[in-house]
């Protein structure tokens, strides 16, 4: 429910979850995952701390309660997490969640020596459990921008559902891509669904429609444009029947800037926005970030970076042959001037202008990703480069950047 953004229902579900078990933590977690998501940061962090009353070993309600909490020198929470940490060893499954979060304390009272060792060891642990390889992605990304080229665009082009109700939101994880969405969904013609599946919805039809091929790749080549029709009014029907009478609905799943090609087949008059933040603070932005979705690529500075110029190199395929339906918000810029970017972003979207649009931090609306607390207090007055504090520990990740972290 909560993931589906019925927060009222999930909290009161939590909440009977409670009373009828009051000496389990776990409900009073979900609870205060419900209270979080829709912006009430204070009250997430009292139902916190009162899950560690019950458990005070529990690494994961300290790394929730890190999440919506700003730690001061002398906070005795710190302590409390290291000797925790002490008493489990980092052989234990929850050494990860407790790294993170003293790796975000130590940040935020000025140890950033004492951060980064924290988050470093967090991310050796995550990127051993998890055995990223990135010359996979790298060797699917040569496989997509190889079967996705000019000639097939040409010759399917306009041939899936006219309908504009898509609307793609793309960018690296914390690059502004919940910021662009929030922007948005202040618009009363446009819904904003976030992380939704519905393009892995669109390659299931896409394997049941074309069986005998052996991949993705082979059954793209050989839809027809009845195929594509089929294809796309299927996708523009689930989100019809997700947001009955808007203009847009917006869609910002991470890993569909690998698909941009296929969806532009299906549904031609779909429209994407792009954001890009410096890349050098979204990729350590991602290093010291636990996601909640796993996000393997992030645990490790030199395989985030990899992943960045990858994504680049994406993007710069997409626009090289949709040139009219990608739209490139850059962060800074937007901090800069959010009443013109914002604009231009909207004005991109086919829908007319709204004030309501930069008045996002008083929606109320659910904000289910890593961003949800930040977003909660407004835009920034200027970029905030946080990787300057760590940057003498930070080699792997320049150097891999190369000319991109310039």
């Amino acid at each position: 429910l909560t993931e589906a953004g019925k927060l009222a229902r999930a909290a009161e579900l939590a909440s009977r979850a409670q009373a009828l078990a009051p000496t389990d933590p776990g409900p009073l977690l979900r609870l205060g995952h419900v209270r979080r998501d829709e912006g009430h940061p204070s009250e997430a962090a009292a139902l916190y701390r009162r899950a560690l009353e019950l458990d005070p070993r529990s690494a994961e309600a300290w790394l929730h309660l890190s999440e919506v909490e700003q730690f001061r020198p002398g906070a005795p929470e710190i302590d409390r997490m290291e000797a925790l940490l002490g008493s489990l060893g980092e052989s234990s499954a929850a050494a990860a969640p407790l790294l993170f979060a003293l790796g975000k304390a130590y940040d935020e009272i000025g140890e950033f020596d004492r951060a980064f060792d924290r988050l470093d060891r967090a991310n050796r642990l995550m990127a051993e459990r998890l055995r990223y390889d990135p010359a996979q992605d790298e060797a699917w990304a040569e496989r997509i921008m190889k079967a996705f080229d000019a000639g097939l665009m040409r010759e399917k082009s306009g041939q899936g559902d006219p309908s504009p109700l898509p609307l793609f939101i793309l960018g690296m994880p914390r690059s502004g891509s919940t910021l662009a969405e929030q922007i948005l969904a202040g618009h009363p013609e446009v819904h904003a669904a976030g992380e939704i599946a519905e393009v892995g919805r669109m390659l299931e039809d896409l394997t049941r429609l074309k069986p005998g091929e052996p991949d993705y790749l082979a059954a793209s080549r050989a839809l027809s444009g009845e195929d594509l029709q089929r294809l796309g009014g299927a996708s523009v029907a689930r989100l019809t029947a997700l947001a009955p009478g808007k203009a847009r609905v917006t869609n910002k799943t991470p890993g569909n800037t690998f698909h941009i090609g296929f969806i532009h087949l299906a549904l031609p008059h779909a429209r994407f926005v792009e954001t890009r933040r410096e890349a050098v603070e979204t990729c350590f932005a991602c290093w010291r970030m636990p996601f909640r979705g796993g996000l393997a690529f992030s645990y490790d500075l030199r395989h985030v970076a990899r992943y960045y110029r990858l994504h680049r190199r994406l993007i710069e395929h997409w626009r090289a042959l949709l040139p009219d339906r990608i739209f490139s918000l850059r962060y800074e810029e937007l901090i800069a001037a959010p009443d013109a970017v914002a604009r231009a972003m909207v004005e991109f979207a086919g829908v007319s202008w709204d004030p309501a649009c930069l008045e996002f931090h008083r929606s109320g609306r659910p904000v289910l990703t890593a961003s949800g607390v930040q977003l909660r207090r407004g835009l920034a007055t200027e970029p905030y480069r946080r990787w300057r504090n760590y940057e003498r520990h930070l080699g792997p990740l320049l150097e891999e950047l190369g000319e991109l972290a310039e």
